[in-house]
């Protein structure tokens, strides 16, 4: 059987944390991280050495000051094939399914930012 291994955080701005030690080191212990209220932007770019990453970014509310919300979800890139980002219209969800070998269904991962 194998096993995959999942986690989140409550990242409070992703700014410059990709390079902490500690959050490098959760990481990396893991084959998909999910990030909640990642204030980012479409401007913003992540890039974390082996992983792939799919951005769910809340729409600006006010003209001034930082984003809120936003959900980053980070893969290992050996599943790249394996990631499809479902349809949703709720900015605050992110809906993942990780396809499995021989199976039509696939695992399914919600993302809430509350």
């Amino acid at each position: 059987m194998n096993i995959i291994k999942l986690g989140s955080w409550n990242i409070h701005g992703l700014g410059k944390k990709l390079k902490d030690e500690d959050v490098v080191s959760f990481v990396n212990s893991l084959d998909f991280v999910a990030f909640v209220e990642t204030w980012t932007s479409v401007r913003s770019t992540t890039n974390f050495r082996g992983y792939g990453s799919v951005h769910q970014i809340r729409k600006k509310r006010k003209t001034r000051g930082r984003p809120h919300g936003g959900i980053l979800f980070l893969y290992k890139t050996k599943y790249k094939n394996f990631i499809d980002k479902q349809v949703t219209d709720h900015e605050d969800l992110m809906i993942i399914r990780i396809k499995t070998i021989g199976h039509n269904r696939g695992v399914y991962v919600f993302i809430v930012y509350v």
